[in-house]
């Protein structure tokens, strides 16, 4: 029995000794395809996915609320509506006249005015109407530079096909040149209007957009991009109407901004 019990140690420190090389061949093995194969790494895995994607992160779920419109709340205070490239249908009634200086396309401007002083010229010669009081001038087929000052006196400079002053019309084979400076109108209605932005300061009113959305304004400045439509201002009212389409909007003011695009 004396003899048995040194041969069962030795088997024993042979076992030790084998599992402690396994293990230490295997830690090695591992650090080795670790460094030398990314197929093999855990996190090297994780790094190339990660690398590859093209696909950005949508923290921000989105919910259909009218036709190609999503809604988005971004941050507290703060909507945006986002839409496809169609047009925006919509109508707007506010109580501030638009500033403008841009070139325009507009099928027809009527204008009511009791300013017999105004600079109106007709192919280079100043058209007269000292004897007028009350005076309706209607201008078809616009094409040049429109011009809404602050209080709210207009100015254009372009092409026409045909002027009718209190039902007396002036039509030329060829297009006709007008020029009309610090005009003081009562009332202006703008139909077919091409008009690249319309931009209104502060005020109150109510936008209308599609069938679904409807929001009051307050006290809100709003941008209209890429007019389309109608336009009406009445000055004694101090009375703005928009109707048609467009291609983007923003309101801003003290407690919320959105776009519409």
């Amino acid at each position: 029995m004396s003899n048995q019990q040194p041969e069962h140690s030795k088997h024993h420190t042979r076992f030790y000794i084998f599992m402690i090389t396994l293990v230490v061949g295997g830690v090695f093995l591992l650090l080795y395809l670790n460094n030398n194969s990314e197929n093999s790494s855990i996190t090297s895995a994780i790094i190339r996915s990660i690398k590859n994607t093209s696909e950005p992160l949508n923290l921000i779920p989105q919910e259909e609320v009218f036709g190609e419109t999503d809604l988005s709340i971004v941050e507290e205070e703060v909507l945006v509506l986002e839409k496809s490239k169609k047009n925006i249908a919509f109508a707007l009634s506010f109580d501030k006249i638009p500033i403008v200086k841009k070139e325009a396309n507009i099928g027809s401007i009527k204008l009511n005015f009791a300013d017999p002083t105004a600079t109106i010229t007709i192919n280079d010669d100043q058209l007269e109407l000292n004897n007028l009081q009350d005076i309706n001038l209607l201008i078809t087929g616009f094409n040049g530079e429109l011009n809404f000052q602050e209080d709210g006196i207009l100015s254009l400079a372009g092409t026409v096909k045909r002027i009718e002053v209190n039902d007396i019309a002036f039509s030329s084979a060829n297009e006709i040149k007008i020029s009309i400076s610090g005009l003081n109108y009562q009332s202006l209605i703008l139909n077919e209007a091409q008009i690249k932005s319309l931009e209104l300061g502060r005020g109150n009113g109510e936008l209308t957009v599609g069938s679904k959305l409807q929001y009051a304004l307050e006290e809100e400045e709003v941008i209209v991009y890429y007019l389309e439509g109608l336009m009406k201002i009445n000055k004694d009212s101090n009375a703005l109407v928009l109707e048609g389409n467009a291609r983007g909007m923003g309101i801003s003011g003290d407690l919320i901004n959105f776009d519409l695009k």
